[in-house]
């Protein structure tokens, strides 16, 4: 379970959508898509997000006369979060190949459909 402090923390940077485990394959299917692989990439976003508040530490002092020491403390929360998060798999990160199903056969495909779609998601999951 996340708390609201934690969802807020981890959205303060951008738009997130956090779905149960399962949604994001019912969503590619009703969509048209075909799933093509899903890769955990849950133990990346806790690696990097500890190397990223690591080095805006190493360079605070920089960082502080640029953005100031609310912003700076602010932006550091982000990654923090992230990595605690995600090193505790509290919250996972998929990312999802999907292709664009065919139109029928192979010449009606091609009539209909002139660009074969392939597209990456990302999703997390609250655990």
């Amino acid at each position: 379970m996340l708390s609201h402090e934690e969802i807020a923390t981890r959205s303060s940077i951008g738009f997130y959508v956090y779905s149960p485990p399962g949604e994001m394959e019912r969503l590619i299917e009703r969509a048209g898509f075909r799933l093509i692989r899903v890769t955990d990439t849950t133990e990346s976003a806790a690696r990097i997000a500890k190397q990223w508040h690591q080095e805006r530490e190493k360079r605070k002092t920089q960082l502080v006369n640029v953005e100031g020491d609310r912003n700076f403390e602010g932006l550091q929360r982000f990654p923090s979060c992230v990595h605690s998060l995600t090193a505790k798999r509290r919250l996972l990160r998929y990312l999802y190949l999907v292709d664009k199903r065919r139109c029928g056969s192979v010449s009606e495909h091609r009539k209909v459909c002139p660009i074969h779609y392939r597209n990456f998601f990302n999703v997390e999951y609250i655990w």
